[in-house]
């Protein structure tokens, strides 16, 4: 069976037409053709059909051979096109040719005719393909560079090769920057298992997906979601990697968060109730060394003991009041206060229990809106503040610590600072953790008692510490719109009424 070729010719001579179609009508092919003499012919001819291959006589008396390769680019069609003559020279065969041409041969020598058309149309589909492909490959790239997740590539030795906007967007390092780097090196990779494990699930399996800890180009380390995929040739050896990483640093700090969330109401559920039982006991236990010390003569040699019981069991006491603070199960009696009030009767009760060389300074804000509160649990969180606030600096250095009260939005603040030592980030995580303390004799439920009763009042804490420049700490506690809104009148008195 003849194959069908499909000529399109730029020619004014008939028999000169029917010379070309005859020569390649005796390699096999079956032509159909179709004759043009101007440009109005040839565009129509060009919308009417797909062409094999062009073919065009250099000079015709309404047409030429340039003026047709120029219409071809104008409509952006790309079709083989040669120009047969029987007059063209060899200067201007090039020019031809550098107009876009793919090429020439003379009227009286046809013998190459065939072989040049094959060998144009096998160009034609292998630009097709190249196009395509390319296409294809702009696809892909632009659907790679719309995803946030970092998708690189790496050879072998896991060199990176390709690097998309996601890994831009989530390391900092730009695609030129990058390529060309060995990635663990890059990103100082660290994972909880060994990467000869990793390697070895790779090239079992073909693919490996785990947590990764990298540093971004600012040196911040975050969390990645990994998958990595073995690329192989067509030999089926290992060539690279293909690492599609997600960002879960958030994520994964968010889980710690609930976790942490989750601990400390587990162990306020515990404490509650042994608090709660132990201080029943502890009731007994005062109420009837109180009776019995009464009882006592004023010469008794109990009268030392019972009152050595009595001071350690209200110790006790107030531990227990301390643990039933921190999950907020406390005995309270709110009523309005105001925090500058509270603040400025506990640096009286304080002050003198400080060392010499500590000064406590007060900025105390006037006008501010009352909040309900018990004012001696606040009076608790404002004495766990300060004394900590005052251990953490050298008492042979001396320092000082300031108690500053004020209006941010719709929540007044009291916040506590000092020049002490301050802590790192390992010990701010845990200072709200019960228990633990980094005082050689302390118990560990100030902070966490302290969070207990801000946290009653829809309110909270906020540390922030850098070591060897002290700490600030700040306790935020909303107040009605209402009251913002008194205090922002110009008649605003300095408090509500208690």
């Amino acid at each position: 069976m003849s194959v069908i070729l499909r000529v399109l010719q730029v020619e004014d001579s008939e028999s000169d037409a029917g010379l070309i179609i005859r020569e390649l009508e005796r390699a096999g092919y079956e032509v159909r053709s179709k004759r043009v003499e101007d440009p109005r012919e040839m565009r129509e001819a060009l919308q009417e059909q797909v062409w094999d291959v062009i073919i065009a006589d250099y000079h015709l008396p309404r047409f030429s051979a340039p003026a047709a390769l120029k219409i071809l680019h104008e409509i952006g069609r790309d079709i083989p096109f040669l120009v047969v003559s029987g007059v063209i020279g060899e200067d201007i065969a090039v020019e031809m040719m550098k107009a876009g041409a793919h090429d020439y041969l003379m009227k009286n020598n046809l013998a190459r005719l065939t072989s040049a058309v094959e060998r144009e149309i096998r160009q034609f589909h292998y630009r097709q393909q190249l196009t395509q492909q390319r296409q294809i490959l702009e696809r892909q790239s632009t659907l790679i560079n719309l995803s946030h997740d970092a998708i690189i590539t790496a050879n072998g030795n896991r060199m990176i090769e390709t690097w998309n906007a996601g890994a831009e967007e989530i390391y900092g390092w730009a695609e030129n920057e990058a390529v060309g780097k060995v990635m663990h090196r890059l990103l100082e990779t660290s994972v909880a298992e060994p990467a000869n494990e990793i390697e070895g699930a790779l090239r079992k399996d073909g693919h490996w997906e785990g947590e990764l800890v990298h540093t971004r180009r600012d040196g911040q380390r975050i969390v990645v979601e990994s998958r990595q995929v073995l690329v192989r040739d067509n030999f089926g050896l290992p060539v690279g990697i293909l690492e599609i990483n997600r960002d879960i640093t958030e994520r994964k700090q968010m889980e710690e968060r609930l976790r942490q969330t989750q601990k400390a109401e587990s162990i306020g559920v515990l404490a509650a109730g042994l608090a709660q039982e132990f201080n029943n006991l502890l009731t007994a236990v005062l109420g009837n060394a109180t009776l019995a010390l009464q009882d006592s003569c004023p010469d008794c040699d109990v009268k030392g003991p019972l009152t050595a019981a009595i001071e350690s069991t209200q110790c006790a006491v107030n531990l227990t009041r301390q643990l039933l603070a921190y999950a907020g199960k406390g005995a309270v009696v709110r009523e309005p206060a105001c925090v500058s009030d509270i603040a400025e009767s506990t640096v009286q009760l304080i002050r003198a229990s400080l060392p010499e060389k500590i000064e406590l300074r007060t900025e105390l804000a006037a006008d501010l809106p009352s909040v309900l509160m018990d004012p001696r649990q606040m009076q608790q969180v404002l004495t766990n503040l300060i004394l900590n606030a005052a251990e953490s600096i050298d008492r042979a250095q001396g320092g000082k610590v300031t108690l500053r009260t004020g209006l941010h939005g719709a929540c007044v603040y009291l916040e506590v600072s000092d020049t002490g030592c301050g802590m790192d980030e390992e010990t701010q995580s845990r200072v709200f953790d019960p228990f633990f303390t980094t005082k050689s004799l302390g118990r560990g439920l100030g902070l966490p008692a302290a969070q207990g009763i801000v946290r009653s009042l829809s309110g909270e804490i906020q540390i922030d510490s850098t070591v060897g420049f002290g700490t600030r700490t700040t306790v935020l506690l909303p107040v009605p719109q209402t009251a913002v809104a008194i205090m922002e009148a110009p008649s605003a008195g300095r408090c509500f009424p208690r």
